[in-house]
Parts: C-alpha cells; sequence; structure tokens
C-alpha cells in the first residue's frame, strides 16, 4: 500500500547529491523486503530506507527505459526486415566483433 500525503514537500539530496524536491509517502512492505531493507542501511550501504528504496525505483526505471530502447530496436530491425535491407551473416560477425573491442576498451579489458 502507498499512500501519498498531499501538501507535505521536503527538499533533500538524492544518490548524486543532487537537491530534489520529494513528497512525503508510507509504503507497506512484506517482512522479506523490510528485512532486505533493514540489512542494507545496517551494512552501511545506504544511510537510510529511503535510499534503498529511492535507488530501487530508479533501478525500476532503468529496466523500463532499457525495455522500450529495446522494443524499439526490434521493431526498428523487423521494418528493416521486411523492407529486404538484410545483413549477411559476415556483416553481422563483422558488426558485433567491432562492438565487442569498443566495449572491452571503454571497459579497460
Amino acid at each position: 500500500m502507498i499512500r501519498t500525503t498531499p501538501g507535505l514537500i521536503k527538499e533533500r539530496f538524492d544518490n548524486q547529491r543532487r537537491v530534489s524536491k520529494t513528497w512525503s509517502m508510507n509504503v507497506s512492505l512484506p517482512v522479506t523486503l523490510e528485512d532486505f531493507v533493514r540489512r542494507k542501511v545496517a551494512a552501511g550501504e545506504f544511510q537510510s530506507p529511503d535510499e534503498v528504496v529511492c535507488e530501487a525505483l530508479r533501478l525500476l526505471q532503468d529496466q523500463e527505459s532499457w525495455r522500450a530502447d529495446a522494443s524499439r530496436k526490434i521493431d526498428e530491425g523487423w521494418k528493416e526486415a521486411k523492407s529486404g535491407q538484410l545483413r549477411t551473416p559476415e556483416e553481422v560477425r563483422h558488426s558485433l566483433a567491432a562492438r565487442k573491442e569498443n566495449w572491452k576498451q571503454a571497459h579497460g579489458s
């Protein structure tokens, strides 16, 4: 259950130390998730339960964004394939090898 309290707005710093306005909310969690949140704070990974929940929601936003981007790319590829714009297996292998090399260089591998 999520309950928002209209009008209770406060300023706080997010994980990147940016000031953001927040609304006060009460969230009920199953015991297993509550224990998880408490362990994260106790281990020093987060300063408060609020930070744990904010990070979880940020990750959920990232996941939704990734899915939307992947879906768009799949649709684009499908349209290209239907219009006859296909690549040979050699072109695909070359493209993947180049992308892999770029990734390695960017990540110091």
